[in-house]
């Protein structure tokens, strides 16, 4: 089984922000970063299959708790995608924009309120780890290299992200002897296929039961109307 090339993001500033529609109330972390220079003491690199260095190219990562969002993350068995922006010059009314990359994500209710209340407490974001599908391995060791062809697959999937946190100590520093993850993964068709298996298993398995002690209660009622 082929696995998911990784990337590692260092984030920068985040914001919290919450927006309410429709369907409710959503809650949205929002962080821009970078590329993690050092993965295990080897250099990460992204590139395109001409050999063009994507490492340097800033991210911008927004974490959903929307439900709009989650319907179609769902839909494509991911928890979100990832987009590659090429440079955009001023024209008419719009702004000029630096080439970057994007992200949104999505979190459920749960898992997102944790990250919330994490970061409240005090722990800052270490790192920001995507998994990443239609992006490949290069030949470096351990898989330090991916190789991404951002001109034919500018958006990808992200098949599971995590979130790593670090405490900060009274100087503002992160202490690295209190890091723990968030992780989520998406849920998949067949995860639900298999979970609606196990419940008609676990029916069937009911009905073969009940079945058994209505026909042993008649068969008692019998026996006691013989006497």
């Amino acid at each position: 089984m082929a696995i998911t090339p990784m990337i590692f993001i260092v984030p920068g500033s985040f914001a919290m922000s919450l927006s309410s529609d429709s369907r409710g109330v959503s809650k949205t972390i929002s962080l821009d970063g970078k590329i993690e220079d050092k993965v295990g003491g080897l250099h990460e690199i992204v590139r395109t299959p001409e050999g063009r260095d994507l490492s340097s190219i800033p991210w911008e990562i927004v974490i959903h708790q929307g439900e709009s969002r989650a319907a179609i993350a769902q839909e494509n068995d991911c928890l979100g995608f990832a987009s590659y922006h090429e440079p955009l010059e001023a024209k008419y009314d719009i702004p000029a924009c630096a080439e970057c990359f994007t992200a949104w994500l999505y979190l459920p209710r749960d898992r997102h309120d944790e990250v919330t209340t994490t970061i409240t407490r005090g722990h800052k974001i270490r790192r920001i780890t995507l998994a990443i599908e239609g992006i490949e391995y290069g030949f470096a060791p351990r898989g330090s290299e991916k190789i991404w062809d951002v001109e034919n697959t500018p958006e990808v999937k992200v098949a599971e992200f995590s979130i790593t946190f670090g405490s900060l100590s009274d100087e503002g520093d992160v202490e690295s002897d209190d890091e723990y993850s968030i992780a989520a993964s998406p849920v998949t068709q067949e995860a639900i296929t298999s979970l609606e298996n196990r419940v008609m298993g676990a029916f069937d398995g009911l009905r073969k039961s009940l079945n058994w002690i209505v026909w042993t209660a008649i068969l008692i009622a019998a026996i006691a109307l013989l006497k």
